[in-house]
């Protein structure tokens, strides 16, 4: 456990680095471009995570494929047999399309999502078959400009003496890859809460509880969709006077 525990930690800190490093670029006066490369980190994460999760999931529905093959013995060794195998396939089929289960897990939360667009990630990540993978040009998603134009309202009416074009700049640049970073954590959490739960049905997980995964899958969904919360958030912070 200490050693998954290790993992993670060294994960997560590879991933803050990512965007540290262009913002070292940046102060050489190369901030655009140093921008533009933290945002194709960013979503090249996703892009494997989305690889790695359906690689997983297609093991899994594996492995039910080869228990139908000797069902006898499934029988005689599982506790519920007719319940893990439908778990095995339910999240065979949610690791295997990620993207849709993220799109019904935040229009659960009244999210606006779309096949285009399945949560509200700070960049555009669309497949794109004739580059070979997902598109990661750096540019922004609609969403996210709506939430980045009501939150500069917001500021600019409490912090009277920031003006607009640099809160633009703040948004649009090192707070946008901050957002960027907290998404990739969440989708990690998100698709790593689902093996969670499969691992538990199996009898493999005795560390945790589906309660406690549920709880992880329902907190990595609003950070997915952060840039759309983050107004709400913002409101909700000014009234308790940090901000």
């Amino acid at each position: 456990m200490k050693y998954k525990q290790i993992k993670v930690r060294i994960f997560i800190s590879l991933l803050a680095l990512s965007p540290a490093a262009a913002f070292a670029e940046a102060e050489a006066g190369e901030q655009t471009q140093s921008f533009i490369q933290a945002a194709i980190n960013i979503q090249s994460f996703i892009g494997l995570f989305y690889v790695v999760s359906f690689i997983v999931g297609a093991t899994i529905l594996l492995s039910i494929v080869s228990t139908f093959a000797d069902f006898e013995k499934f029988k005689q060794r599982a506790e519920n047999p007719a319940r893990q195998l439908v778990v095995r396939f339910i999240i065979a089929g949610i690791l295997m399309n990620p993207s849709t289960s993220v799109m019904l897990m935040s229009e659960t939360f009244g999210f606006s999502v779309s096949k285009e667009s399945q949560f509200c990630f700070a960049y555009n990540l669309n497949p794109n078959t004739a580059k070979g993978g997902v598109d990661t040009d750096g540019k922004t998603r609609e969403c996210y400009k709506t939430a980045s134009n009501n939150l500069q309202e917001l500021l600019k009416e409490k912090h009277t003496q920031l003006t607009e074009s640099e809160l633009q700049k703040f948004l649009d640049g090192r707070f946008k890859v901050v957002v960027g970073v907290f998404q990739v954590i969440a989708m990690y959490f998100y698709l790593s809460a689902w093996f969670k739960i499969y691992a538990i049905s199996e009898g493999k997980e005795r560390q945790t509880s589906y309660g406690k995964q549920v709880i992880v899958l329902l907190f990595s969904t609003l950070f997915l969709n952060l840039p759309a919360a983050m107004e709400q958030i913002y409101l909700w912070v000014s009234k308790t006077g940090i901000i």
